[in-house]
């Protein structure tokens, strides 16, 4: 669905098509923070073990909506796509898609090895409740994404969006930093609402460079691009997890891991901002 949605947006004959982009995308944050409450409200007052099966039913509406919609909604196309001259293979020759690539995996391996053990961290390594963890982890981290790629969406007509990508970087570092090295619960959790603030930009904004850099990129761009990011969805909690395995269960080491991929985003961003440079040279 968002490799549909995304490029719709770009389409839409809209100005501040990057605020866009991070509006569209904060509504990602309210959907995983809406699940997080309203699931934890739901087993509350139910009993896991029997009314579980009746969660994913109701959750079920959600996407039936969404199809509703799509039967009403005007659908606009990319100019790549227009002109017949969106191709894989022509985006594969282009060095700076390559960038892309590298740049979405990183965001998707930041954003969700945080996102899925904060959890599990705030339960065995700080000794907080399940229901307090997921609202004080996951929640709040969702809620912190949403707010920044919103607020972006507001003021993206005054904000410069690479740079406020880097100072993303250097707060996910930090985060990861807090989480993986100070053994105070406060600071851990703190840590997961400043890597949410942190790397809510990254998706829509890469997104967004992406369409700028390449704009007969068309839908076959957006979809590899969302490729790569769901690839480093995968692989960096992955690795983190059995890396947590082999050094005997300690989910700091998770947080450990993923440091390298804020960092690498932000040394491609200042490389782009040099080569960008040189190019006007």
């Amino acid at each position: 669905t968002e490799v549909i949605i995304s490029p719709l947006i770009e389409a839409c004959p809209t100005n501040g098509k990057s605020g866009n982009m991070s509006l569209l995308h904060s509504f990602y944050c309210w959907g995983q923070a809406g699940v997080v409450l309203f699931s934890g409200i739901y087993f509350a007052f139910l009993d896991i073990a029997v009314y579980w099966r009746f969660l994913p039913i109701i959750w079920a509406i959600v996407p039936l909506l969404g199809a509703l919609a799509f039967c009403f909604v005007p659908i606009y196309r990319l100019p790549g796509d227009a002109s017949g001259k969106s191709s894989a293979r022509a985006l594969f020759k282009t060095p700076t898609f390559w960038g892309f690539l590298l740049m979405m995996f990183c965001a998707g391996a930041t954003e969700l090895t945080m996102s899925q053990w904060a959890s599990a961290f705030a339960e065995s390594a700080l000794g907080i409740p399940k229901e307090l963890g997921d609202l004080l982890g996951p929640c709040m981290f969702a809620l912190m994404m949403g707010l920044s790629r919103a607020l972006y969406g507001k003021f993206s007509h005054s904000l410069d969006l690479r740079f406020l990508m880097k100072i993303g970087c250097v707060a996910c570092a930090v985060a990861y930093l807090l989480a993986a090295f100070v053994p105070i619960p406060a600071l851990s959790l703190l840590s997961c609402a400043l890597c949410g603030l942190g790397v809510g930009i990254f998706w829509p904004g890469i997104l967004s460079q992406s369409a700028k850099a390449i704009p007969m990129g068309g839908i076959s761009m957006f979809a590899l691009l969302a490729v790569a990011g769901d690839m480093g969805c995968l692989i960096g909690p992955s690795i983190s997890g059995m890396l947590v395995d082999l050094l005997g269960g300690d989910l700091r080491w998770a947080f450990c891991f993923t440091l390298p991929f804020p960092v690498i985003l932000l040394i491609m961003l200042l490389f782009q901002r040099r080569k960008k440079g040189e190019n006007k040279k």
